[in-house]
């Protein structure tokens, strides 16, 4: 019998652009169709990759979320300016720039389907987990310095940032978005005002 080589049929290369091609291609499709569209199938359709390709490198559509997450969608492990409302507007604007990018109703459609899928609590959990401690940083950072006089105040000023920002582009209505996104920055700088003023900020 004929030896065999250990160095033939090697396959195909790996194209080095098909990470980016279909985080492109995923992040579309969850925004645009949620978890329940959310198909190997129809990502390798959108982005024109095999679906053997794909699954090589994400053995399921939970391990190829996980990754879209913090690849497209809004990702950040810490803020720290020495300011305490200088982090806020900076973390203001990472969600502000997520939320009105193209990939904007992703994370929307993520908390929405936390609730009643857990395949996307267990893609999505170590995501959140990195954003909360990044919160968290800012606000225990924000009582070492005397800024806010608690954890308890410290917390409910991240959320009232990140939860006025949410409701604000979310719901805003199609005729009114121009308008809304042109006082962006107006609007950014009076939430993060009126969540220091809420707490009781000492700034």
């Amino acid at each position: 019998m004929a030896a065999t080589s250990t160095g033939a049929r090697r396959g195909r290369p790996r194209d080095p652009e098909i990470e980016d091609r279909v985080y492109d291609a995923a992040a579309e499709l969850y925004s645009k169709a949620g978890w329940s569209g959310f198909r190997i199938d129809a990502v390798a359709r959108q982005c024109g990759v095999g679906k053997d390709a794909i699954y090589r490198r994400w053995p399921n559509r939970v391990a190829l979320l996980a990754q879209v997450l913090t690849a497209r969608s809004l990702y950040f492990e810490d803020i720290d300016t020495g300011d305490t409302r200088a982090d806020l507007e900076a973390m203001a604007d990472l969600y502000i720039a997520h939320l009105t990018g193209p990939y904007g109703n992703m994370l929307h459609q993520v908390l929405v389907d936390r609730l009643h899928h857990a395949e996307v609590r267990e893609a999505s959990d170590d995501y959140y987990r990195v954003l909360v401690q990044a919160g968290r940083r800012i606000g225990r950072r924000a009582v070492r310095r005397g800024d806010v006089p608690d954890s308890a105040a410290a917390t409910l000023m991240i959320d009232l940032v990140i939860g006025g920002i949410q409701n604000h582009i979310v719901t805003t209505p199609r005729e009114l978005r121009p308008r809304m996104r042109s006082r962006l920055p107006q609007f950014r700088t009076a939430l993060v005002q009126a969540a220091l003023a809420g707490v009781g900020a000492r700034l």
